[in-house]
C-alpha cells in the first residue's frame, strides 16, 4: 500500500484498478491448472510431505528425489512451485544464501493434502480425467455445438465419451480411477450421515464403476447384497469384492432386480428422455416398496460468486460437454406417458446432498399425479465439529480447482460468441434473458438459449457478468444477465480489452503444449518442440490461422499498454529515431509517432521489404529469427537516438530467449546506440514471494507460459551474461511476465538524472518514492511517480579502458513498498 493512500476509502480510479487485475488474472487463467496438474504428475507434493510437518524444502533438494539429470529441474520446480503458492496450494519461504540472493524453500499447506494421492479425500484422480487431453479437446467444439445443435464430444470423437472409453484403454483407466477416488470422498461421508441403508436387503448401484461404491457400503453394512452394474470395458476393471456382485449389461436395456436401486452421478449425465428410459427401468426393477437412492448436487438459483457455486457451476458445464444430451439443471418434470408422472429431478450435476426418492404407485388413468421427491429428514444433517471447519474449507477450495480449466474454457466460448457484445446493446444497468441473448446469434438451434444460460450463470457466478433472478408466470425461476464493472474488459471494442489475449491463451495451439512440459522438466528440451518440433514462433509461420490469432492478442495489448503509457511517461521527448525491436505489425510504434510525430520509427525488420511485417512471419527456421533478430548490426545512423526494447503484453523480447540469446541482442542494441543513446524497457518483477495476491496470481501464470512456449527457458533474477572479459553488460533482474497496473499510472525511474551523468555504481536496483533520493548518484524521479521499482538492474558497463557507456532507462509496472534502497 502506498504511504499517500486512504486505508478504508477506495477511490473509483482505485476500484477500477482492482477490476483491472482481476480481469487479467482471468486472461491468463488456463495456466494455473495446467501447471498444477505437472505438480501432480511429477508428485511434488509427495515429495514435499516426505520433509514431514511444516518443514520446507528447496526446489534442489525436491529436484533431487526426482527421476531426472536434467540440469534444468530444479529451475522448472521453483517455477511450478512458486505459481502454486500464489494460489496457497503450497507454502514458501525466503532465505538469503550465501551469494546474498534469495532463495525459496516449499511447503505443506492445509489445502496440500488434498493434491496427493495417498489422502483419504484426495481430488488428485478426478483432476487428471478433468485436465485430460481427451477431455480438454472437447472444449474447442462447444461454440459450434451452440451455434448448430451438435455434440461436442460426438464432434471430436464421432461417439460418446463413455464409448470412447471402450476404445482407448489409457483414458478408460484415468477415468475408473477418477470414479474411484470421488466415489471413496462421497461415500464416506454419505455413510455418516445417511441411515436408509438400514431396511436393504439387495442394493444395484447402477453405473457402480469398479464396484467402490459398493465395497464400502457392503463393509458399513454386512447383510446387503451388493449388485455393481456397469458397462462390460469397465466391469472388466473390476476387482471381487466380498458381498458384490459384478453384472455388466446396459442401463437403457434393462436394470438388475434388487429392493434398492442406487444412482449417484448418473442422472446428469443423460436428458430428459434418457433419464426416463433409465428411471423406467428402475421402477420396473422394483417391488412395491422399493427405493431409488439419488445422490446428486443441487444448481442454485443464484449464481453467487461463493466457491461452492462456482465449483458447481464449473462441474454443470462438463456435463454439457463431456456428455451427450446436456440439459438444464432443475428443468420439468419428464414423463412416462400420458397421465403418468415419474420422478422430478431437483438437481442435475455434481454431488452435495442426498436424497432418497419413493416410486408413487400408479395413478388412476387420466389423472396426473404429483411428483414425489422426498428428502431424507429423519436423519439430521451432521453439524461441523470446530476440528474440522478449516479441512472443510480447504477442501472446499480444493474442489473448486478440480475443473480449474473450465472457466477459463468457458469465457473463451462467450468470447467467440460475442456474448459480452450482444449483452451491451441492452444498454447500462439493462439485463437480457437467455432467450434474447440467444436470438441474436447466428443460429436456429432450439437448445442455444440453454447453452447461453449455462454459460453466463458460471461467468456470473465469477462475477464477470451481473445476474438477476425473476420467477416466471409458470413459477419457474428465470435469470436475466448484465454487464459487470469487469465486462468491459471482454469486449473487443473496449481500449483495455483482455478478449484476444484470452483467445491466444487459451488456443488450441498453446493448450496441446502443457501435455509436454513434465517431460521437459524430467528430460530437458523444450514443450512446444515437442509439441511441433519448431519453436512457437516457428509454427505461426505454418499456420495462418494461430499466426492470426496471435497477432490480434499482440496489437490488441499494444494498444492497451501504449495508451497508458503515453499518458505518464515522457522520455520519448526529444527523441529523433525510435527503433522498435520485435515490433510485431507496428501497433507500437504508429500510436508512439502519432503522439510523437517529430521522431522517426522503424522496427528491428525495416531493412526488409515490409518494415512491419513481424519476425515470425518473415522466418521459417530458428536459425532464420535468430538471424533477424540478432543479426551481425542493428540499424544505425549517427541520428539515432533511442534503441528501444519494448515488452508490451505478450509483445516481449528478453524473456522469451536464453541468457545467450539476451547477450547477443543487447550486445547489437549497444552497437547500433551512439553514446548518448539509451534503452528503453518495459518488463515486469516478479516478486521475490509468491504471496496469494491478484497481482502474483496475474503475474506468475505467464512467466510459467514464457518456459513452456518458447525455447531458451531461464530463471528470473538470473546472472550476468557477459561479451568477453572485463565486459559486462546488463544483468536481467526479471525475465518475464507482464505487468502489474497500467490503469493507475505507469511507473518510470531514471537510472541517471535528465543530464545522463555517468553512473557510479556497480548495481543499483532503484525503488524510490517521487522526490526521494537513492544513494551515490541517482537522480530523483518525476513528482507524479509515487512507487519505482526498476525491472532491470543497471550495472556500470566498462570495457577494458573504462569508456563511457549509454544509459539504460526503465520502464515498468510492479507491486512494492514504498521504500528507498541503496545500491548494493
Amino acid at each position: 500500500m502506498h504511504a499517500t493512500d486512504d486505508v478504508g476509502q477506495p477511490t473509483p480510479e482505485k476500484e477500477d484498478e482492482q477490476v483491472f487485475l482481476r480481469a487479467l488474472q482471468f486472461s491468463c487463467s488456463a495456466v494455473f491448472p495446467m501447471v498444477l496438474k505437472v505438480a501432480i504428475e511429477l508428485q511434488l507434493l509427495e515429495i514435499i510431505l516426505t520433509a514431514g510437518p511444516e518443514k520446507a524444502m528447496s526446489p534442489e533438494e525436491i529436484a533431487a528425489r526426482l527421476p531426472t539429470q536434467n540440469p534444468q529441474a530444479p529451475i522448472w520446480v521453483d517455477r511450478i512451485l512458486r505459481l502454486l503458492s500464489t494460489n496457497s496450494i503450497v507454502g514458501c519461504t525466503v532465505e538469503s544464501g550465501a551469494d546474498g540472493r534469495p532463495s525459496r524453500k516449499y511447503t505443506m499447506t492445509p489445502i496440500s493434502k488434498f493434491f496427493t494421492k495417498n489422502h483419504d479425500r484426495s481430488i488428485v484422480n478426478m483432476f487428471l480425467l478433468h485436465h485430460d487431453k481427451v477431455f480438454m479437446d472437447l472444449w474447442h467444439h462447444v461454440k459450434d455445438s451452440v451455434l448448430d445443435g451438435s455434440e461436442p464430444v460426438m464432434a471430436a470423437y464421432g461417439m460418446s465419451s463413455f464409448e470412447y472409453q471402450g476404445t482407448d484403454p489409457r483414458f478408460n483407466k484415468v477415468f475408473n480411477e477418477a470414479m474411484q477416488s470421488h466415489s471413496t470422498i462421497t461415500i464416506s461421508r454419505l455413510l455418516r450421515t445417511y441411515g436408509g441403508f438400514d431396511d436393504v436387503e439387495v442394493l444395484v448401484d447402477v453405473g457402480g464403476g469398479v464396484g467402490t461404491t459398493l465395497g464400502m457400503i457392503t463393509a458399513r453394512h454386512p447383510r446387503i447384497k451388493g449388485i455393481n452394474f456397469d458397462l462390460s470395458h469397465v466391469i472388466s476393471e473390476a476387482q471381487p469384492l466380498p458381498g458384490v456382485e459384478h453384472v455388466s449389461g446396459d442401463m437403457f436395456e434393462a436394470v438388475p432386480r434388487g429392493d434398492a436401486i442406487f444412482l449417484k452421478l448418473i442422472l446428469h449425465d443423460w436428458s430428459d428422455e434418457n433419464c426416463v428410459k433409465l428411471l423406467k427401468n428402475c421402477w420396473k426393477a422394483l417391488p412395491e416398496k422399493g427405493k431409488v437412492i439419488v445422490v446428486e448436487c443441487v444448481l442454485p438459483a443464484v449464481p453467487e460468486p461463493t466457491p461452492r457455486a462456482q465449483g458447481i457451476f464449473q462441474l454443470d458445464l462438463c456435463m454439457a460437454t463431456y456428455n451427450i444430451g446436456g440439459k438444464e439443471n432443475g428443468g420439468g418434470v419428464p414423463r412416462l406417458g400420458k397421465g403418468r408422472w415419474v420422478y422430478r429431478i431437483q438437481s442435475s450435476s455434481f454431488v452435495c446432498r442426498h436424497y432418497e426418492v419413493s416410486p408413487p404407485s400408479p395413478p388412476p388413468l387420466g389423472i396426473d399425479a404429483t411428483s414425489k421427491m422426498q428428502a431424507n429428514k429423519d436423519v439430521p444433517r451432521l453439524a461441523p465439529k470446530e476440528e474440522q471447519e478449516e479441512e472443510d474449507a480447504a477442501y472446499v477450495r480444493a474442489l473448486q480447482f478440480t475443473a480449474g480449466t473450465v472457466l477459463a474454457m468457458v469465457l473463451k466460448v462467450a468470447l467467440e460468441l460475442e456474448l459480452f457484445e450482444v449483452i451491451v446493446t441492452a444498454g447500462p444497468g439493462n439485463a437480457m434473458s437467455p432467450e434474447e441473448i440467444a436470438a441474436q446469434l447466428p443460429t436456429q438451434n432450439p437448445q442455444a438459449p440453454i447453452w447461453v444460460d449455462r454459460v453466463l450463470r458460471l461467468l456470473a457466478a465469477n462475477s464477470i457478468v451481473g445476474c438477476t433472478v425473476e420467477s416466471g408466470a409458470d413459477g419457474r425461476l428465470s435469470r436475466k444477465y448484465s454487464m459487470a464493472p469487469i465486462s468491459k474488459f471482454f469486449t473487443k471494442s473496449h481500449d483495455s480489452s483482455f478478449a484476444s489475449v484470452v483467445l491466444l491463451g487459451t488456443d488450441k495451439v498453446y493448450m496441446d503444449v502443457w501435455p509436454h512440459v513434465k517431460d521437459s522438466v524430467l528430460h530437458g528440451g523444450n514443450p512446444a518442440m515437442a509439441a511441433y518440433g519448431m519453436t512457437a514462433f516457428e509454427y505461426q509461420g505454418t499456420d495462418p490461422r494461430f499466426n492470426k490469432v496471435f497477432n490480434e492478442a499482440m496489437q490488441s495489448h499494444s494498444t492497451m499498454m501504449v495508451n497508458q503509457l503515453l499518458r505518464t511517461y515522457r522520455g520519448f521527448d526529444g527523441v529523433e529515431v525510435l527503433v522498435d525491436v520485435g515490433g510485431g505489425v507496428g501497433t507500437t510504434l504508429g500510436m508512439i509517432t502519432a503522439r510523437h510525430p517529430t521522431s522517426r520509427a522503424s522496427t528491428s525488420t525495416s531493412h526488409t521489404s515490409s518494415p512491419t511485417q513481424n519476425l515470425c512471419q518473415e522466418c521459417s527456421t530458428l536459425t532464420e529469427t535468430c538471424s533477424k533478430l540478432f543479426p551481425g548490426e542493428m540499424p544505425y545512423s549517427s541520428s539515432v537516438r533511442v534503441m528501444r526494447l519494448f515488452f508490451s503484453g505478450m509483445q516481449w523480447i528478453l524473456h522469451d530467449w536464453s541468457d545467450e540469446h539476451c547477450a547477443k541482442l543487447l550486445k547489437n542494441c549497444w552497437k547500433a546506440l551512439p553514446e548518448k543513446g539509451k534503452v528503453i524497457v518495459m518488463e515486469c518483477i516478479l516478486p521475490v514471494v509468491p504471496e496469494p495476491s491478484i497481482v502474483t496470481q496475474s503475474v506468475y501464470p505467464l512467466d510459467v507460459c514464457m518456459s513452456a512456449y518458447y525455447v531458451g527457458q531461464r530463471e528470473n533474477g538470473g546472472g550476468v551474461p557477459g561479451f568477453s572479459k572485463g565486459r559486462r553488460l546488463f544483468r536481467i533482474q526479471c525475465y518475464s511476465c507482464v505487468f502489474r497496473n497500467v490503469r493507475h499510472g505507469i511507473h518510470q525511474g531514471w537510472c541517471a538524472a535528465d543530464d545522463q551523468r555517468e553512473i557510479e555504481v556497480d548495481a543499483l536496483d532503484v525503488r524510490m518514492r517521487g522526490g526521494d533520493h537513492v544513494e551515490r548518484g541517482v537522480g530523483p524521479v518525476d513528482e507524479h511517480i509515487d512507487v519505482v521499482e526498476a525491472a532491470v538492474v543497471l550495472q556500470q558497463l566498462l570495457d577494458q579502458d573504462g569508456g563511457v557507456v549509454p544509459v539504460m532507462r526503465v520502464i515498468m509496472m510492479t507491486e512494492c513498498e514504498p521504500t528507498s534502497y541503496a545500491a548494493q
